[in-house]
């Protein structure tokens, strides 16, 4: 049997079982001499919701996340994490145990789930289930060298053996080395033939090690059913970039009357030191770098550690300004899109439809009301209906401040244009409201439209 990873049960805490529906099964845990590497946990990834960047075995193996959408992943990307009920795995081997009277599934994992919408976990996950033909205490050996005892139940129930164990960090915040330092896994399991970059063929179970290069691998249950022994693995598991990083690859200083200043990071996110080269912006002169950025050539930043670039945007006579800030490390340029506005917006509906009036009468007045959403005021420039229906839509005099040719509309402020709908035949009528102004953009078009009757 395999175990897919959302057939899962979704409620880790420090430790957990789920027993078969009539009985709890008894479990004896033997303590491993180790556990994964605490110290090898990577620093935390907003891009995965605050998430370990990586966990580290003790033979220095570390795995990122595998959430590519390739089958080596079992198709899991990083939409499969979204908060509530998301769920993703760093590495999960699993393994069939069958003989005359057993047949059982057995998962070992260390997985990223919630434990609310708003609350992280990671937690080392055990699971051992399926059927034996008779009762009784049944041993667990696993490829960690710790075992299971576990009790299960009489033959008519169904899955009359069923546990699973989940040790983490159990609470928020959540300490993510709490499901290295006290877990199942040592080393994590290797199929002998693997895909480059992953640790096993997650769809089909193979030889493997604990460990690259380590021990062979495996499975062993005893009880009163007999024995079953496996040294077949599914694994799956993605090997950690020893060279990624954390850089935005855009900033905003947004829409300023005034001076302002904004800080790029960078963070190492791989399982190496980077060496940084120069960094360089290039684009407006009114996007400049301040003297107290850190990202700077020859600097070592150790895993887990960053740099910062400071950025000061100054309004000048442009309405718009744009450069690009590299930042370089080991031969690899991570280029930064950097954009400021310093303008006036004016924000309008782009639809406006009429209800029906009889041909040569006249509807009732609309108001298209214009919103000034920039830093400058906004002046109006021109204002006019214009298409082949436009003798059919008038603009009106009308209160408050009307949108004319002249009129300077504050930040925040509003003014309107006041039209009637007075179709000269029947039909659908279509025309186009234009207005120019000193804002970005230029000019706005909202569509007009009606029934002649």
């Amino acid at each position: 049997m395999r175990i897919r990873p959302k057939a899962l049960i979704r409620r880790p805490l420090i430790v957990t079982a789920v027993a078969a529906a009539l009985a709890l099964p008894a479990l004896a845990f033997v303590a491993p001499a180790q556990a994964l590497n605490p110290a090898g946990v990577g620093p935390p990834d907003q891009r995965q919701f605050g998430f370990p960047t990586y966990y580290t075995d003790n033979v220095g193996t570390a795995l990122q996340m595998c959430d590519d959408g390739s089958g080596n992943c079992l198709g899991a990307n990083n939409a499969s994490l979204t908060p509530g009920d998301g769920e993703n795995f760093y590495w999960m081997a699993t393994s069939t145990l069958t003989a005359p009277g057993i047949d059982l599934s057995v998962e070992y994992a260390l997985e990223a789930a919630w434990l609310t919408p708003t609350t992280p976990i990671t937690f080392d996950r055990v699971r051992i289930r399926g059927d034996v033909d008779q009762a009784g205490d049944y041993t667990l050996t696993t490829p960690f060298g710790t075992t299971h005892t576990i009790t299960a139940d009489a033959p008519t129930v169904q899955r009359n053996l069923n546990f699973t164990e989940d040790i983490g960090c159990g609470g928020a915040p959540c300490d993510f080395a709490a499901a290295a330092g006290a877990a199942h896994i040592t080393d994590f399991l290797v199929n002998t033939t693997r895909p480059a970059g992953y640790l096993g063929n997650a769809a089909t179970e193979g030889p493997a090690t604990v460990g690259i290069g380590g021990p062979v691998a495996t499975n062993t249950v005893t009880g009163p059913s007999g024995t079953a022994t496996s040294t077949n693995f599914a694994v799956m598991g993605k090997l950690a970039s020893p060279r990624a990083v954390s850089v935005p690859t855009s900033l905003d200083f947004g829409n300023t009357r005034r001076a302002r200043t904004r800080t790029v990071r960078m963070v190492n996110l791989g399982t190496q030191p980077l060496t940084l080269g120069a960094t360089t912006l290039t684009g407006s002169a009114a996007i400049r770098q301040l003297a107290g950025s850190t990202c700077t050539a020859g600097r070592i930043v150790n895993p887990g550690g960053g740099c910062k670039v400071d950025l000061r945007y100054r309004p000048g006579r442009a309405k718009s300004a744009a450069a690009i800030l590299r930042i370089r490390d080991t031969g690899r340029v991570h280029p930064v899109r950097v954009s400021a506005r310093s303008t006036a917006v004016a924000s309008v509906r782009n639809t406006i439809q009429f209800r029906p009036v009889q041909a040569g009468a006249t509807g009732r007045t609309r108001r298209v009301v214009v919103t000034n959403t920039g830093a400058l005021p906004l002046r109006v420039r021109g204002v006019r209906v214009a298409g082949a229906n436009g003798r059919s839509f008038k603009i009106r005099p009308g209160v408050p401040r009307v949108c004319k040719r002249g009129t300077v509309v504050p930040t925040g402020g509003r003014c309107a244009v006041y039209l009637r709908f007075e179709p000269k035949s029947f039909g659908p009528k279509r025309a186009a409201l234009s207005l120019r102004t000193n804002g970005l953009p230029a000019s706005q078009t909202v569509l007009l439209t009606g029934t002649g009757r």
